[in-house]
């Protein structure tokens, strides 16, 4: 009798054990068994029944339990059991999220608080959790952090001027953890936190011209100034002049307002030298430049005035020259006043020459005429004409007056006077056209005091050699012979009066 000592239902396979890793980098795991000697390991997919398993892997993440069974292969009977081998590849992941309180600083000093939580986003417990952030000094250190659990620090920051200057803060947190297989795990994040740099602009100043004897008020350099595009409040900004230009006496308030004390300068312009700086943020700055102009008090101011020496007759339009000039002083509230003489009639006054455009204000009232002028320049030059109406026969004295508020050096000059003799009406009884200039034609002096006149002229028979309306003293007898000629002129003044004038022309041709 023969007896066969191996059984013939073996018993199952020894487990190669569970295999448990994370997916840090592509990995395959495969279960293993091991069954008794003679005997095969075969997988199933179940602890009974089920598939049968070829490869028994597991290439992705997740979990799976394979079923190793000993195979006879002689009798080609299995163990009766199956042995369990599971083998899981584990998320194993940590997150970090940083976020701060505000998106924007300001000023130096300001505090700005962090929030940072940290996250097991994975399947796997994790452990030896260590938070780091250098720029506030957080370190943090947790032993164990559970798949899904969270957990969160704050920390603050104080702005620096160096913050300031580049524009943002920069903060970066890392966490780093351990895994289950004793792999270590880093992230970090970061935030960054913008400079909100209120941009500052200090314009330049002009506070005027002003007397050496004044004393007071310039001006407030402020008022021109910009923080964050409208004027800076007081407390906000401060400001240091760098360049006085060696102006003495100059009081400077802490709000910006300048004051000169008088007598103390000399006379010439000064321009003075600041920097304005956000009291938050000292670096964020502007230069600017304040000037104003010192004057002696007494200018010199002088009037011309002439009518040309023109030969006037009654009823002639000519015009006065009046020259208005400034010495090296500027001149304030400039007066020109003209009291036009008996004789005359106003017509109208025109600015013909302004050599610093400077504004002249002009105001007739009867026979006086006065020009204004706000503000005069050193070495201005104005000139007005006149323009008036020669009335009543005689003679005509002119005079201009200029004055300032200012005293002047030399008052003689101030003040002109032009004269002039209007010349009657007046109708020749002489011509001679003989092309000499003298005496060529028919003028008669004065005609212009009538609104409208008519003329006739006739020979000694009776014959009409001109008949013209508003005569215009321009007859020369054209085609005429020598003798004597008869006119009769009638004119209308201004009233409306018709006047009548009879006579005789002698023509005297060579």
């Amino acid at each position: 009798v023969t007896v066969d000592p191996q059984p013939v239902t073996p018993l199952a396979p020894q487990s190669g054990g569970d295999q448990s890793v994370c997916s840090l980098e592509e990995v395959v795991l495969t279960a293993t068994a091991t069954a008794d000697e003679g005997f095969e390991v075969v997988w199933y997919n179940a602890p009974t029944g089920g598939e049968r398993v070829e490869n028994p892997i597991l290439a992705e993440e997740g979990s799976i339990t394979y079923y190793a069974a000993s195979l006879n292969p002689v009798a080609g009977c299995e163990s009766s059991s199956r042995t369990p081998v599971t083998l899981t590849i584990n998320s194993c992941t940590i997150a970090i999220e940083k976020t701060a309180d505000k998106s924007t600083i300001s000023s130096l000093g300001e505090v700005v608080t962090y929030t940072i939580m940290v996250t097991n986003t994975g399947d796997a417990t994790l452990t030896s959790i260590t938070v780091n952030d250098p720029l506030t000094g957080l370190e943090e250190t947790v032993e164990v952090l559970e798949a899904g659990e969270s957990v969160s620090f704050e920390t603050t920051y104080t702005v620096t001027q160096e913050d300031l200057d580049n524009g943002s803060v920069l903060n970066v947190a890392t966490v780093k953890a351990q895994t289950p297989t004793g792999d270590e795990l880093e992230e970090e994040d970061s935030v960054t936190v913008g400079a909100d740099i209120r941009p500052i602009i200090a314009n330049d100043d002009d506070f005027g011209t002003y007397f050496l004897s004044y004393g007071g008020r310039l001006g407030n350099i402020l008022d021109n100034d910009l923080l964050n595009g409208v004027r800076p409040d007081d407390a906000d900004v401060d400001f240091e002049f760098t360049e006085l230009d060696g102006v003495i006496g100059l009081l400077i308030d802490d709000n910006g307002e300048l004051s000169l004390i008088p007598g103390v300068n000399e006379a010439r312009e000064y321009t003075l030298k600041y920097t304005l700086r956000e009291v938050a943020n000292p670096s964020n700055s502007d230069d600017a430049l304040v000037v104003f102009r010192l004057q002696n008090d007494e200018v010199d101011l002088s009037v011309t005035k002439t009518s040309f020496e023109a030969e006037i007759f009654e009823g002639d339009e000519f015009e006065y020259e009046i020259v208005i000039s400034n010495g090296d002083t500027p001149a304030t509230n400039v007066v020109v006043t003209d009291n036009l003489p008996n004789g005359v009639s106003y017509i109208s006054n025109t600015v013909t020459s302004n050599t610093t455009n400077a504004t002249v204000n002009g105001n007739v009232s009867g026979s006086a005429i006065t020009w204004t002028i706000p503000a005069m320049e050193a070495g201005a030059t104005i000139t007005i004409r006149v323009r008036v109406k020669a009335v009543t026969p005689g003679t005509i004295t002119n005079t201009v007056i200029v004055g300032s508020d200012e005293d002047d050096t030399d008052e003689t000059n101030n003040q002109d006077d032009d004269v002039n003799v209007i010349k009657p009406f007046h109708i020749p009884n002489v011509i001679t056209p003989n092309g000499d200039g003298d005496n060529d034609t028919f003028e008669i002096e004065g005609i212009n005091i009538f609104v409208s006149t008519e003329i006739t002229i006739f020979n000694r028979y009776g014959d009409h050699v001109l008949e013209q309306e508003n005569y215009r003293n321009d007859w020369n007898a054209p085609g005429q012979t020598a003798g004597t000629y008869f006119y009769v002129l009638t004119g209308v003044d201004s009233s409306g009066q018709r006047h009548e004038f009879k006579g005789w022309i002698q023509v005297i041709k060579d």
